[in-house]
């Protein structure tokens, strides 16, 4: 399936779990916030949110003076 992680369009396995496409992307969750279709997900949610295709993620990080997306 297709989804889009911070603007790019990426191929995944049907089913991934929001954990593991941060895995997939050498992401850690630490330090991160991560929204799928603009709504942010808990981390403890995040094992458990499975992502559909066409689904849109952002993740973000703060830096100094404002916030980064990651990957």
């Amino acid at each position: 399936m297709n989804i889009r992680v911070n603007g790019t369009t990426r191929e995944v396995p049907d089913g991934l779990t929001l954990d593991r496409l941060l895995a997939i992307l050498d992401q850690r969750s630490e330090g991160v916030a991560v929204a799928v279709n603009l709504e942010f997900v808990p981390k403890s949610a995040y094992q458990h949110t499975r992502l559909s295709e066409s689904d849109t993620v952002e993740i973000v990080a703060p830096i100094a003076g404002g916030l980064t997306c990651g990957t």
